[in-house]
């Protein structure tokens, strides 16, 4: 029987789609914490809808998975539930030939790159190219 991957033509294992979905997981990640902070402060959409400006339905959608947000949004939802939201860009590694990504926590972990069958003689951060 076909996978769904299949079906609508995703290679599950291309280094693209890997990255692709792992800055989908890092988007929904974002949000919850975004919305764990309002929990925290004791906040209900409400209040946090008084303080940006908008309805209780904008900041509804806001709080749901999928949407596109803008960084403004996003920076007037953090002031009105009290959170920092830092902006951070770490470069996916993907190989010369597109033959493998290395995950962005490997990255963060600091963990060595191998290149061509051998570990280099000087240590490579994983953030560069092999």
């Amino acid at each position: 029987m076909d996978t769904l991957e299949s079906l609508l033509g995703i290679d599950p294992e291309d280094p693209k789609t890997k990255l692709a979905a792992e800055l989908a997981e890092e988007h929904y990640d974002f949000i919850e914490k975004l919305v764990s902070a309002r929990v925290r402060a004791g906040l209900s959409q409400q209040d946090v809808a008084d303080s940006m400006g908008v309805t209780q339905p904008t900041v509804s959608a806001v709080e749901r998975l999928g949407n596109d947000l803008k960084l403004s949004t996003i920076r007037r939802y953090a002031l009105a539930v009290g959170a920092m939201v830092r902006y951070q860009v770490e470069p996916a590694v993907v190989s010369r030939d597109l033959a493998e990504v290395i995950s962005l926590e490997d990255h963060r972990k600091g963990r060595r790159v191998h290149i061509h069958g051998r570990w280099p003689e000087e240590s490579i951060p994983a953030y560069q190219y092999m």
